[in-house]
């Protein structure tokens, strides 16, 4: 019984994900890293993140391919789903484990009131990191450096 358990709990997550590695959800409840960011405060970085102008420049929504706009995150945040859309479609998680050639990744380094937060977008050549402070509760970007 236990090992027809576990073989159908692997099914079901070998079915969560596509063979691209894209998943909707990695995770069933909470994510590991929801003790360092809360879910509304990962939102509200990543959201800051990518609209930022010095990062957003190099999305280009216009070109084939580039929407939804697909991000992996660099462990502990691996895997963790984001809320949040862009150019009028839902933000896609991929699984950096399974690569990421096509992602904006994300390596966010957090405690409760800033955030450092590489950035590497291998189609447009670019990386850097972008910081952000948490201000009358609100994330608020306070320095970015992006290279190409």
């Amino acid at each position: 019984m236990r090992i027809a358990l576990i073989s159908l709990l692997l099914l079901v997550q070998a079915c969560a994900s596509t063979s691209s590695g894209v998943t909707a959800q990695s995770y069933v409840g909470k994510h590991p890293s929801e003790s360092i960011l809360t879910t509304a405060d990962f939102d509200a970085v990543v959201g800051a993140v990518l609209s930022h102008k010095d990062v957003a420049m190099y999305l280009h929504p216009e070109a084939a391919g580039r929407v939804p706009v697909r991000v992996a995150f660099k462990p502990p945040f691996d895997g963790r789903p984001v809320n949040l859309q862009l150019y009028g479609a839902q933000v896609v998680t991929q699984s950096y484990a399974d690569g990421n050639a096509d992602a904006v990744t994300l390596a966010p380094s957090c405690d409760a009131t800033q955030c450092i937060v590489g950035v590497v977008y291998n189609p447009e050549g670019i990386k850097g990191s972008v910081v952000l402070t948490k201000q009358s509760g609100q994330w608020q970007v306070s320095n970015t450096e992006i290279f190409e």
